[in-house]
């Protein structure tokens, strides 16, 4: 193992010193490569597990869950390391996966596998180093560290062997086995690693080699928490317009509340008739918690229409004059001029001893409307009732 490790740093500094993209020569790299070595098994040895017909290796590299590269190396004759290049990768972490096989090209039987985290920085880049040779005080951990996994839902648990020199062990199937420490609460394959949430709680997963490898993590198991959307098939109307409201939820078992409309179904429709803008607000809860969704409907209203009369245009002073008012989308009388009323309809006898323009403003949602009308007074001796 010293052996090819020199190498390797060998050609990793000739990389930094001719200062190559990604390798970590220059100011302020954005990309830089990532290298792993594979340290072949001696041809016809007995190695453990079978390695020894190790012929190729597939890696796969993802980022945030999703599938970024794969690569295929084959083992030349008489090689007994093998770099790897991974080249212009953005800054960050990722997780890899590497897959022996006992043929060319990632053929044949799969002989074991080795994942792990490797983060790719502006500096030179620590390599990867694997191996299929495992060091007595070799480690096992266990990742995701502490995962959260709802009910009946399932979460994949996966291990990492790494020797004291921290290189990664390729394992062969089965070598692993994993346990739950309460099937009652959470169960896990025994081959698989992976994880079911049977009930709320906390459990400790074990894998382990039955031997001297073995390695844990708690998964809590919660309940999903529910949701709810509510919608609406139209959210302006005129008025005296109706609109549809349309509302479902997940992983709820009763609705605690609905604000302007009433149900208490989880998944349903309604018609609704608003008179103004109205908020339409539905909350439902469940074993994970609760949760609600609000919508708002907008009735949007013309100005206010307004029409102001008198009885007679030209009189003379002292004549009885019927004023006559009507409106429509008002809610309420701003001002009357010369005459007194708080009716948005109505009629009125007034008697001007003078030319007069009677005013009146009404206000309704769709804002203010003003109407007029003049009565002249002639001039003349004022003819008393």
């Amino acid at each position: 193992m010293d052996g090819w490790r020199r190498r390797v740093g060998v050609a990793l500094l000739a990389c930094l010193v001719l200062g190559v993209a990604g390798c970590g020569g220059g100011s302020g790299p954005r990309t830089g490569n990532l290298y792993l070595f594979i340290a072949w098994p001696a041809l016809g040895a007995q190695t453990r597990a079978g390695f020894a017909q190790m012929r190729s290796v597939k890696v796969e590299l993802f980022s945030g869950g999703a599938s970024l590269l794969t690569r295929v190396q084959n083992r030349l004759a008489d090689v007994g390391q093998s770099q790897i290049l991974l080249p212009d990768l953005a800054l960050g972490s990722y997780r890899f996966l590497v897959t022996a096989y006992d043929g060319a090209d990632a053929g044949g039987a799969m002989l074991g596998q080795a994942s792990g985290i490797a983060a790719v920085a502006g500096t030179l880049t620590p390599p990867v180093y694997l191996t299929t040779v495992r060091q007595l005080g070799a480690t096992l951990t266990v990742s995701p560290e502490h995962p959260t996994v709802y009910v009946t839902k399932s979460v994949a648990l996966s291990y990492t062997v790494r020797n004291v020199d921290n290189a990664y062990v390729l394992s062969a199937p089965g070598t692993i086995q994993w346990s739950s420490a309460d099937p009652a609460i959470a169960s896990v394959h025994p081959f698989t690693g992976v994880a079911t949430g049977v009930e709320e709680g906390q459990v400790e997963i074990t894998a382990s080699d039955g031997a001297t490898l073995t390695g844990r993590t708690t998964v809590a198991v919660r309940y999903e928490p529910p949701t709810v959307t509510l919608t609406v098939d139209d959210d302006r109307l005129d008025p005296g317009e109706s609109a549809k409201l349309s509302w479902t939820s997940t992983h709820a078992d009763r609705v605690d509340s609905a604000v302007n409309f009433s149900t208490t179904l989880l998944n349903g429709s309604l018609t609704v008739w608003p008179v103004e803008t109205t908020t339409y607000t539905i909350a439902v809860s469940g074993k994970g918690g609760t949760a609600s969704d609000s919508v708002t409907v907008t009735v949007v209203y013309p100005a206010p229409s307004l029409t102001l009369t008198a009885s007679r245009a030209d009189i003379t002073a002292g004549e009885a004059v019927t004023l006559s008012w009507n409106s429509t989308y008002a809610t309420a009388v701003v001002l009357a001029e010369h005459f007194t009323t708080q009716a948005i309809q109505g009629s009125l006898t007034v008697y001007p001893a003078q030319t007069t323009t009677y005013r009146l403003t009404v206000r309704g949602p769709g804002g203010d409307t003003t109407a007029s009308a003049t009565v002249t007074v002639a001039s003349g001796l004022v003819r008393w009732r």
